[in-house]
């Protein structure tokens, strides 16, 4: 029986991820912050957490615990401030993301004004759904997992042609992020935990697709703490090295593995690049 072809999976090389989130931050404050996505941040926590587009923007503030430094994956009833939005049992986690991300989260929060509960939905975008799509009941299940915010794949396609970056989607950062655990000896069980995926079958299938690349340098996935541009804030990756047996009691361990991106990084990582 002929060997079945491996699907190949896009994921960043760390000099592209770079370049994304450096043109995130750029575009970010070429707009106004009422209308527009956070990119640095939304970026940063998703290639920190794996986090899917729709988990990012359903996210609530009651969804982060700060002193556990931990966001918990959750689905959302129909209520006064929130609208519904269903996931599966297997997309229920919790995810630890690093001391810097939190308290990226936390200097957010500190510049929203109260009443909005929604971490990365605009507040012009959050009152046009709250008094105009909800009362006419013009925000359905579909819309609270693909048009939470407009234009989302149209100012992503532009952050990544500021940042040099011809080919990749949102959802490409999560693929980085799980490669990047793969990369650095994370077991194909805990990134199923961790990445919400609904079998292992699936995280399996996802490591035989990456796992040549894997072997390219571990996909020299050494995460940068700091760029050479003072107005940018880096990236913060987590390493999940720790998973307790009792997930669902024990908060994850998590240890950042942060170093500074070597300008002389060798070009071997654009092998990675499919």
């Amino acid at each position: 029986m002929p060997k079945s072809t491996k699907k190949k999976i896009n994921i960043y090389t760390n000099t592209q991820c770079q370049r994304i989130q450096k043109a995130a931050r750029e575009y970010t404050i070429e707009w106004n912050p009422e209308k527009s996505v956070k990119w640095d941040l939304i970026i940063t926590v998703a290639l920190a957490t794996a986090m899917r587009r729709a988990e990012l923007l359903n996210c609530t503030w009651a969804d982060i615990d700060f002193d556990a430094q931990t966001i918990e994956v959750n689905p959302k009833k129909n209520t006064k401030n929130t609208w519904q939005w269903l996931i599966k049992d297997a997309d229920r986690r919790i995810l630890p993301p690093t001391e810097e991300i939190v308290q990226m989260l936390v200097d957010h929060q500190a510049q929203q004004p109260e009443g909005y509960p929604y971490v990365f939905v605009p507040i012009a975008r959050y009152d046009y759904i709250q008094n105009v799509l909800r009362p006419k009941d013009k925000l359905t299940l579909s819309d609270s997992r693909l048009k939470v915010v407009n234009n989302f794949k149209r100012s992503f396609d532009k952050i990544l042609r500021k940042a040099g970056v011809k080919t990749g989607t949102f959802h490409d950062i999560r693929r980085t992020a799980i490669s990047m655990w793969l990369a650095n000896g994370m077991s194909e069980y805990d990134v199923m935990t961790l990445a919400g995926h609904s079998s292992f079958a699936t995280t399996h299938k996802f490591y035989l697709a990456v796992a040549d690349d894997l072997y390219c340098s571990r996909l020299s996935f050494s995460v940068f703490k700091r760029l050479e541009c003072e107005s940018f804030r880096p990236a913060a990756f987590v390493i999940p090295t720790k998973i307790s047996s009792a997930f669902g009691k024990k908060f994850l361990h998590a240890t950042s593995l942060q170093h500074t991106l070597s300008a002389e990084m060798n070009n071997s990582t654009g092998h990675c690049q499919q």
